[in-house]
């Protein structure tokens, strides 16, 4: 006895889009090269995992059966992303053999053993809780890219969640730069702190701008996120996070606000004339009667190359020379959405701080990079 499923091409195809971030071509186990098919009172539910982040979505569909499979993903999302947007029928024997009818065609391919595929986490019996989508969203993008790439500092590659009641604080350090974003005004039933993979919150992000809130709870193993009818699962880094509250300066006098566009801009430039290993840019500051200077210089010995700009700034503080790194800078100015930036200097060898000009109730940014000495 054959199953059938009815249902639209590119229905499935959107759908099958938001697994294929977690289905490797050559996983450790073969069945993870599949996506897990489960058909139960005409509604399909999708589920993939790479066995640190599982994702599951859902579709209405037809079918007579109910009934379970695996199904290869890589030459279905290939063959459904060749066909026109139309009605398809796909079949399902007793030995999981599979075929695809179109208007266009039948395809043929061999599934797997349902039973072979991971088991799905389980949520047991945590406490959700709501967050705006388009504030977490702000949130991991603002603190993902401070992560560190670290075999020994496993705490480092995820990002550090603080769930407390009021507020979800999230925070990223690679011991050379960090970003601590907090959200406001958040009903928390449970309070805990968790370190959440990096790649599980890049694939979940790409998802967050399509909704309005999103369900999050976890587990002593996993953290879930619910958005509608896509659901993440990513397994927590097992590792304690470091005191990063102990770097954050409690006095930097030295207090520079510029135009952060025109900031990054003039880093872009000057930048291509920093030596290739350093990246080293340094900042010269000055401040003026009503107004400062900032310099903004970069050289590479070796090579004979060097550029200058200057930029007109707010500047009130010690004429000083602190030296970061273009890459670092350039990294920390994209990611602030804000037309001025307030950085905050202590000496020329401590950390600087960054923040918004101007900050909401609802979510507040701190992002902080170690200078570095400065060469020749």
């Amino acid at each position: 006895m054959k199953n059938k499923l009815n249902l639209n091409s590119k229905d499935l195809f959107n759908s099958l889009s938001k697994l294929t971030g977690v289905v490797k071509s050559s996983p450790v186990l073969p069945i993870l090269e599949c996506v897990l098919f489960e058909v139960k009172e005409n509604n399909l539910k999708l589920r993939a995992t790479d066995l640190e982040t599982t994702i599951v979505t859902n579709l209405k569909v037809e079918s007579s059966e109910d009934f379970r499979v695996c199904i290869p993903c890589d030459i279905l999302v290939q063959t459904l992303k060749a066909l026109p947007d139309h009605p398809i029928e796909i079949t399902i024997d007793e030995v999981f053999n599979i075929e695809l009818k179109s208007n266009y065609g039948n395809y043929k391919f061999q599934g797997n053993e349902p039973s072979e595929f991971p088991n799905e986490p389980s949520k047991e019996d945590s406490e959700p809780f709501k967050v705006p989508s388009n504030k977490l969203l702000e949130a991991i993008s603002n603190t993902s890219f401070c992560t560190g790439n670290d075999e020994i500092r496993l705490a480092m590659n995820g990002v550090y969640f603080e769930i407390e009641n009021g507020s979800v604080t999230l925070t990223a350090t690679d011991a050379h730069k960090l970003s601590n974003h907090k959200i406001e005004s958040i009903e928390i039933g449970e309070e805990g702190k968790v370190i959440v993979p990096k790649k599980g919150l890049s694939i979940i992000k790409n998802n967050l701008g399509k909704i309005e809130e999103v369900s999050v709870s976890y587990t002593l193993k996993n953290i879930f996120f619910d958005l509608q009818d896509t659901h993440y699962c990513l397994r927590l880094i097992d590792a304690k996070y470091p005191d990063y509250k102990a770097v954050i300066p409690s006095n930097n006098p030295n207090v520079l606000s510029v135009n952060r566009t025109d900031l990054l801009s003039c880093l872009q430039r000057v930048s291509v004339f920093a030596n290739k290993t350093s990246n080293q840019v340094n900042l010269i500051l000055s401040q003026r009667e009503q107004d400062g200077l900032i310099r903004i210089e970069a050289m590479d010995l070796d090579c004979h190359n060097e550029a200058k700009e200057e930029l007109e700034c707010s500047y009130d503080g010690d004429d000083m020379e602190i030296s970061f790194n273009a890459k670092f800078l350039m990294e920390m100015l994209s990611n602030m959405k804000t037309e001025e930036v307030v950085i905050n200097i202590n000496t020329p060898n401590s950390a600087a701080t960054f923040e918004l000009e101007k900050e909401t109730e609802e979510s507040k940014l701190l992002m902080l990079l170690m200078p570095v000495m400065k060469a020749g």
